[in-house]
């Protein structure tokens, strides 16, 4: 509503210019009941609160992001029609669509970086995917490349550009056989990008080397383990007379099953948005 009253966007002027209908309506409902089709559908942020939940921000815990969801979306487009993906990880939605659309993506496929320092060998990536549905022409990746700048992008892949760095993508997505491209892509990133369907949206392995950029610690997380650590500290000075071996024992047995319990925590929430439909 905000945003609609906002003078900077114009958007109720615009809306009633085109004549348009803006509708709000969570992105499971809108794929699976529209029966109309579009010239473009956008993608962005999933918004998925158990990602905030869980601390682990990864964009498959909404259904939107699976492979069935970006099915759902392919239906709803014209034969010209395109889609345009901002966050998530770019080559796990490339991975759907090469399942999907086949060999033919190469041409209706093209990836765009901002000018500043981007990686995409990422479960989450700054880069922008534009898929068209009747293939780029010459003229289309000319228009890109020229404007995109003005934007504060650049064309990182087109199926006659790969920047470097961009190789093994390359790679990925011109390998006729789509297992042996994801198998050789996981181990030279050392990722485990996979198909993730509506009923096992979410990402249970996530490498050691990404850990450190999903799992954010808040002010008061931390608060709490410098608490528990001072609590620890004080119980060993308060009870001298415990031994060394037994306060080890407790102090590991403490910390398993505070992690355990967390683990367990995240399951269970998981399992009960399963059971209440997969999250949206």
């Amino acid at each position: 509503q905000q945003g609609l009253q906002n003078p900077h966007f114009n958007l109720l002027e615009d809306l009633e210019k085109n004549q348009d209908q803006l509708l709000q309506i969570d992105a499971r409902n809108f794929l699976e009941k529209s029966h109309k089709r579009y010239d473009q559908i956008l993608y962005s942020w999933s918004g998925a609160t158990i990602v905030q939940y869980s601390g682990a921000l990864l964009h498959t815990t909404s259904y939107a992001f699976t492979f069935d969801g970006i099915a759902a979306a392919l239906r709803l487009l014209k034969d010209d029609g395109n889609i345009i993906f901002f966050g998530a990880s770019k080559v796990q939605l490339l991975l759907y669509l090469r399942k999907i659309i086949g060999p033919s993506l190469l041409n209706s496929v093209v990836l765009l970086k901002p000018l500043s320092e981007a990686h995409w060998i990422r479960g989450w990536d700054d880069h922008v995917l534009i898929y068209k549905k009747s293939g780029f022409t010459s003229e289309d990746l000319k228009n890109l490349a020229d404007n995109s700048p003005t934007y504060n992008y650049t064309l990182a892949w087109s199926p006659h550009l790969v920047l470097p760095g961009y190789e093994p993508l390359d790679r990925f997505l011109r390998e006729p056989q789509l297992e042996k491209a994801l198998k050789d892509l996981n181990e030279k990133t050392k990722m485990q990008f996979e198909i993730k369907t509506d009923d096992n949206p979410f990402v249970y392995n996530v490498s050691s080397r990404e850990i450190g950029s999903h799992f954010n610690f808040q002010p008061e997380q931390m608060a709490a383990l410098a608490l528990f650590l001072i609590s620890v500290v004080f119980l060993k000075l308060r009870f001298q007379s415990i031994s060394r071996k037994s306060f080890d024992l407790f102090f590991i047995s403490t910390v398993l099953a505070a992690v355990s319990f967390s683990f367990l925590q995240i399951f269970c929430v998981y399992q009960v948005l399963l059971f209440l439909g997969n999250p949206t």
